[in-house]
């Protein structure tokens, strides 16, 4: 499948998911420019297989997984969430993007649960995949970005 043809829907779907979901408005934005130069240290994943394999990548600050967390358990502002319910938000994010966009992909394919990655960098992590499609957001001044990933030719 070329990457015009879903590119599109996979913008409608990011943009869907954190609107119905979280209640916020996320706008695209070009690579490199303001809140994205800020370091997206939070990554998670998940992988797909079947028809198309490959892996969907959220990559964000420690900031907007913090507002994200608070916002999905309805913490009072004197609570803050754990890393570990930040991950758990996260985690959930990463898979219904994924569940989305698996819509827009060949099929039959289906989900793997969802991967938090401790290092900043995922390329370690994702080196079996090339990438095909990225999206860069911002939500609330903190940048939000989806990677979209193939698997490489040759790599079962």
């Amino acid at each position: 499948m070329e990457a015009a043809v879903i590119e599109d829907a996979i913008t409608n779907i990011i943009e869907q998911v954190w609107h119905v979901n979280l209640g916020w408005v996320i706008d695209p934005a070009p690579f490199g420019t303001g809140a994205l130069k800020k370091e997206a240290n939070r990554s998670v994943f998940v992988r797909i297989s079947g028809a198309w394999n490959g892996v969907v990548l959220i990559r964000t600050t420690q900031a907007h997984s913090l507002a994200i967390a608070k916002r999905m358990f309805k913490l009072p502002p004197d609570r803050s969430p754990t890393k570990a319910e930040q991950v758990d938000c996260l985690k959930e994010t990463c898979n219904v993007v994924a569940g989305n966009m698996k819509t827009a992909l060949p099929q039959p394919c289906v989900l793997f649960m969802p991967h938090f990655l401790e290092q900043a960098d995922p390329q370690q992590e994702l080196r079996e995949y090339d990438r095909f499609l990225s999206f860069a957001f911002v939500c609330s001044d903190e940048p939000v970005i989806v990677v979209l990933y193939k698997q490489k030719v040759g790599v079962a």
